[in-house]
């Protein structure tokens, strides 16, 4: 990064820029600064002028720093990173001029965050624009694709639509049959309960999970049915999928309706240990898809398997039956686009389609299949794991204690999320801490100032203050309080070895409470606090 920058220091003191200047030096800056104290100066340097920086004393002798940030408002100079350089500025204050606009503070008796603040501005501007840049030839590129993409969409569209609907035709009388018996009960056990002087709890709680069980019925075609533009990618339980996937075709493959006179067995044999990448909705469509495949190699009846299993950095997915099989020109060229074996009733993009999902998941798709000895298709996921975390930096002490010993800690949590601020709260309460709640982080800064906590719990992208800074000055008031950064880019941040300033640990949204505890666990000694309080 380049070490020369534009400066701006509005300041009434030679000493106290001149010091500003040597600290920038010795930190391996090369500054190019203009000392401004005159009103009139400052709006012509404003005007006339590019700077890469503004560093503002809090108080001159004809106006102040929020004269100033207002200035720089009217002038639209937002961009240009400001920080406020004071004496005798107190938290309160300082974090009103953020709210105004100040991206940081720095007091004038302690300049050891001076440098750390500007080459941290330096790199978000220069992300700024890197990403500016990114976003005009993105679009311009976008632009000349725009139509022909249109176009595949459109027909990518209604291949999946033909092959949703083949399977939703069939899966439509099982699924009528289902609803209706849970239809039937529910009427029957209403009509006890109407007949009876009083309520029975038993028959009461029948009911609701007969209505449970109705709703799941609706809950899996819509789950079946709903259309995925985006993908959710996320860690999927292959033993939940094979179990949801053999519930979602039962009516395919039960009592004889595969239109042969004998019996279809599905069976599940869920052997992986780790959790496959992908969209959930997606692939239980896929393997929905490949099990109607294998009941039409079954007419005479037969054996399906929904097998998981671990494979080096992939967890493995197997739908395998002991039909017909295919012959070797089948097999070669089962996976082109509109080739099919089924004559009118089939649209030979099922397989593709099929292969073409699991590749944007990062995955792949292939088929082993001998004539005579059943069929194999195997679909290979990424590994994925569960959560993503920073190692604690060296010196932090790991409790190595039992759950319950982490109870009764004084915990600040702040994300500008209500619900998951307030969901984490709850949870940490039932643990038995003492929680306070911001969705603000300036406020929550406030409160760090006014009070001391045992951990810090934070969102990193929030409007105001950002978990970096946040991180920088509870560090700076309370250096034995640990601060947990919690955060959706953790992957991201972990691939680039990034831990900012003042973090001890980072989570990945979503957290467990499980995970968390652990978290808290390893940053946080035994203090032998009470167990949680009953609930």
């Amino acid at each position: 990064m380049q070490r020369s920058f534009r400066l701006l220091l509005i300041d009434d003191s030679a000493d106290d820029a001149e010091n500003v200047i040597r600290t920038l030096r010795r930190g391996g800056l090369e500054p190019e600064a203009r000392q401004v104290w005159d009103w009139e100066k400052l709006e012509t340097a404003l005007q006339g002028e590019a700077w890469d920086f503004i560093l503002c004393d809090h108080r001159l002798p004809t106006f102040d720093s929020s004269d100033v940030l207002n200035l720089v408002h009217r002038l639209k100079l937002t961009d240009v990173p400001f920080i406020l350089i004071s004496g005798e500025i107190d938290v309160q204050t300082a974090v009103a001029k953020m709210r105004e606009g100040a991206c940081d503070f720095i007091l004038k008796d302690d300049l050891s965050r001076l440098v750390p603040a500007i080459q941290r501005e330096r790199e978000q501007a220069q992300m700024r624009r890197e990403k500016q840049r990114a976003e005009q030839e993105l679009r311009e590129s976008n632009q000349k694709l725009r139509l022909t993409l249109n176009s595949l969409t459109t027909v990518q569209q209604q291949l999946i639509a033909s092959e949703r609907f083949r399977a939703l035709g069939q899966m439509a009388s099982g699924i009528a049959h289902d609803f209706n018996n849970s239809l039937a009960k529910i009427l029957g056990i209403t009509e006890l309960l109407e007949c009876g002087p009083n309520p029975d709890l038993v028959l009461l709680q029948q009911l609701k999970t007969i209505v449970g069980d109705a709703a799941a019925v609706v809950r899996r075609l819509l789950d079946f049915y709903r259309d995925h533009p985006v993908k959710k990618m996320r860690a999927v339980e292959t033993a939940e999928i094979l179990k949801e996937v053999k519930d979602f075709t039962r009516p395919r493959w039960q009592n004889g309706l595969t239109g042969g006179a004998e019996m279809v067995e599905v069976i599940v044999k869920a052997h992986a240990t780790g959790q496959g990448l992908a969209d959930a909705s997606q692939l239980r469509e896929i393997l929905t898809n490949l099990v109607f495949n294998a009941c039409d190699a079954l007419p005479k009846g037969g054996v399906i398997e929904l097998i998981s299993r671990d494979a080096e950095e992939q967890v493995e997915i197997v739908v395998k039956d002991n039909g017909c099989g295919m012959s070797e020109e089948v097999l070669k060229r089962c996976l082109e686009p509109l080739f099919t074996t089924k004559g009118d009733l089939g649209t030979g993009m099922g397989l593709a389609i099929a292969a073409g999902l699991v590749e944007s998941f990062g995955g792949s798709l292939r088929v082993e299949s001998q004539e005579g000895n059943g069929t194999s298709v195997i679909v290979s996921l990424r590994r994925a794991n569960a959560e993503i975390r920073r190692e604690v930096p060296a010196g932090t002490k790991k409790a190595e204690t039992p759950p319950s010993a982490q109870h009764g800690l004084k915990i600040l949590v702040v994300d500008d999320e209500r619900v998951i601020t307030d969901l984490l709260a709850q949870v940490l309460a039932l643990s038995g801490h003492e929680v306070k709640a911001f969705y603000d982080p300036l406020e929550a800064l406030k409160a760090v100032a006014e009070e001391s906590f045992d951990v810090v719990i934070s969102d990193r992208s929030m409007p105001g203050l950002k978990g970096d800074s946040l991180a920088s000055e509870v560090r700076r008031l309370h250096p034995q309080c640990r601060f947990i950064m919690m955060t959706g880019f953790g992957d991201i941040m972990m691939l680039n070895a990034e831990l900012p300033s003042g973090v001890d640990l980072i989570l990945t949204k979503p957290v467990t409470r499980k995970s968390l505890e652990a978290a808290l666990r390893t940053l946080v000694p035994d203090r032998g606090a009470p167990a949680p309080p009953a609930v």
